[in-house]
């Protein structure tokens, strides 16, 4: 078929080398490779010609979809390892000396030990950290591009590509033009034929080293954290304190009034009023009310500073957690 003939067939021999590969170790490259071998023996089957031409571009379509994830995951662990900018990755300002033993981020400096996994891409004042994961590593990169060739160029020319199911002929010769250039600007690497391996590492210490150097300022946090805590206990129990002491001062003072009321009483003997002993009842139910609630008043203390104990060491044991969340050589 011309169409194939044309636009598929001198790409093949830049992916050929792949293509062959019996045993690809990338799990969503494999995948690719069949896809793309499924997608090449249907356009090879003389059936394909009795297709509508409709049928024919989705075919081709689903073709230069495969190839446009082939190159990006390779592109895109490259951009990545490179530290261009289009992830997340940690900058670092080289000191104003030049000396990137020096380098800090947000004017703190990294510890010794995680200099190992500073990039040394350098750009103008700043350079990269490779944060590569699971997903972005040279475990994935199966082409990488010519000596000479701007990475950055085929990286945009591939994310400014325009993905289509469908394609009519003007589509699939802006395809063809697109990653032609792209093919021609890249080489095969076989990934399974060197040592790399997964490497999650490097993401973990990025993170570990930037709790570390926020370490200090979340320290005072925490610290803050339990000083107010503790200063909310402290006044909380210092006002029951206070409601207990009042409360103390006044069945002292009842306690005296039905005293003095009672020694009225007896002094009175037998001339005692019959509402004098009303009043002295009534002195001696206050009395009584007011210990209550002086017993209620200390038993709520009490229960406060068992509650608040518990909460201050439940706080330092979250804050313990906290700490050891992350950091490397701290058991939870």
């Amino acid at each position: 078929m011309m169409e194939y003939k044309q636009y598929v067939e001198p790409l093949l021999q830049y992916l050929k080398p792949l293509l062959e590969k019996n045993d690809i170790k990338d799990e969503y490259t494999a995948d690719l490779v069949a896809n793309l071998k499924k997608e090449i023996s249907a356009m090879k089957s003389p059936l394909f010609r009795l297709k509508n031409y409709k049928n024919q571009m989705a075919t081709f379509g689903r073709f230069y979809y495969f190839v446009h994830r082939l190159y990006k995951v390779s592109l895109d662990s490259i951009s990545l390892a490179n530290g261009f900018g289009f992830y997340n990755n940690l900058h670092f300002e080289v000191h104003k000396s030049g000396d990137k033993r020096k380098a800090t981020v947000d004017n703190k400096e990294p510890l010794k030990r995680y200099r190992g996994i500073i990039g040394r891409q350098v750009t103008h004042d700043h350079f990269s950290l490779n944060a590569s994961n699971a997903y972005d590593n040279a475990s994935r990169i199966y082409f990488v591009p010519r000596k000479g060739v701007d990475v950055m160029k085929l990286w945009k020319e591939l994310y400014d590509f325009p993905l289509a199911s469908d394609k009519n002929i003007k589509h699939l010769m802006y395809s063809f033009d697109v990653f032609s250039k792209i093919a021609k600007s890249m080489r095969f690497r076989d990934a399974d034929a060197t040592k790399n391996t997964i490497r999650t590492g490097a993401v973990n210490l990025q993170t570990e080293m930037l709790e570390e150097m926020d370490r200090p300022h979340k320290s005072a946090e925490q610290r803050k954290r339990i000083s107010n805590l503790k200063a909310a206990s402290k006044e909380s129990e210092m006002i029951l304190q206070q409601m207990i002491e009042k409360q103390q001062g006044l069945v002292d003072k009842l306690k005296a009034d039905a005293m003095t009321k009672m020694t009225d009483i007896v002094n009175d003997g037998e001339n005692v009023k019959t509402a004098s002993l009303k009043t002295a009842q009534m002195k001696l139910n206050r009395v009584v009310e007011a210990q209550n609630k002086l017993f209620e008043l200390k038993q709520k203390l009490k229960e406060m500073r068992t509650a608040n104990k518990k909460w201050l060491q439940s706080t330092l044991k979250t804050i313990k957690r906290e700490r050891a969340d992350g950091f490397y050589g701290l058991q939870r």
